[in-house]
């Protein structure tokens, strides 16, 4: 199809090309060749309009189909041997300039050359697999946060755009889903204890007052990793128990479940898991199945504090 398209452009090419330099030559021979000569290409194109110079398809000389090309040669090659015209004034004709014209005649293939894009800083292999590297070591975190990342960890010294198009091409860029509704079960299941807790707060009335019991429990095994009866609950109490928790039991990074109450979804909690490199998962609202192994803890703690109320 587009080898028939040039064939099409070319044939119409070349009849323009041929009526327009009949129709020059004829002005010229009008106006007078001797005299036309004598001011040099100024009798060429006299009385020429610019709607007829458009005729051609000149506009890009850069991008002229190969056999356009041969046949301006070949019309100036045959006009200069019947006519004596010299090749610029059947150049100025043709609205060629002779730098365009002999450019063509000193190539050896009149086909256009694709040109190849210079990426002077085109990141290297090695580069590419350390970015995808780092990438995979900190998967929730940005790509405009990575690329200065891994300048102060000397890993690559890249701009934010090449990180993006790396990680783009390996299909590594963080991506906002939207959440489905939830069946009440954790397609994660646990293999060993510290890989997911379940944390939640529990109102305790004591001597006229609530305390806020705050626990963390192992989804693996039901243990209390951690726990702590708080006089008053705020994002900074939360985080503080929960970087207790963390350096009682170092080196372990597990997946962090809560609801969205406020002690919880806040800016120091959020720094503390960012630190440690931790997932944050928070239950759908309103389901309170999602965080089931820690309101059933809470349940039972519950139960325990209203019969030691009662033996009272």
């Amino acid at each position: 199809m587009a080898e028939a398209s040039s064939r099409l452009f070319g044939k119409a090419w070349s009849h323009s090309l041929k009526s327009k330099l009949l129709v020059t030559m004829v002005d010229a021979c009008s106006q007078g060749g001797d005299r036309a000569n004598e001011r040099g290409d100024c009798g060429d194109h006299r009385g020429e309009s610019g709607a007829e110079k458009k005729d051609l398809r000149l506009d890009d000389l850069s991008r002229v189909p190969g056999p356009s090309k041969a046949e301006v040669i070949r019309i100036v090659r045959q006009t200069k041997q019947r006519s004596g015209w010299p090749a610029h004034r059947t150049l100025v004709a043709l609205g060629v300039p002779r730098s365009v014209y002999y450019g063509w005649l000193g190539r050896e293939s009149l086909e256009d050359r694709p040109g190849t894009p210079c990426r002077v800083y085109e990141a290297l292999a090695e580069e590419r697999a350390a970015i995808c590297e780092f990438a995979l070591r900190y998967p929730k975190i940005g790509y405009r946060k990575l690329t200065w990342m891994m300048v102060d960890a000397q890993v690559a010294c890249v701009g934010e755009s090449t990180v993006y198009r790396v990680l783009s091409e390996a299909n590594l860029l963080s991506r906002w889903k939207r959440s489905e509704r939830s069946s009440g079960e954790y397609h994660f299941r646990p293999s060993a204890p510290n890989q997911q807790w379940h944390t939640d707060v529990m109102y305790v009335w004591v001597a006229a007052r609530f305390y806020f019991l705050l626990s963390f429990v192992d989804a693996f095994s039901r243990y209390v990793v951690h726990h702590r009866l708080l006089m008053t609950l705020d994002g900074q109490s939360v985080a503080t128990e929960l970087q207790a928790a963390l350096e009682a039991n170092e080196g372990m990074q597990p997946r962090i479940v809560h609801d969205h109450g406020s002690e919880f979804v806040n800016r120091d909690v959020a720094a503390v898991i960012k630190a440690h490199n931790l997932i944050d998962i928070r239950t759908r609202p309103r389901h309170p199945e999602s965080n089931g192994i820690v309101e059933r803890f809470n349940v039972s703690g519950w139960a325990s504090h209203l019969a030691l109320g009662s033996e009272r």
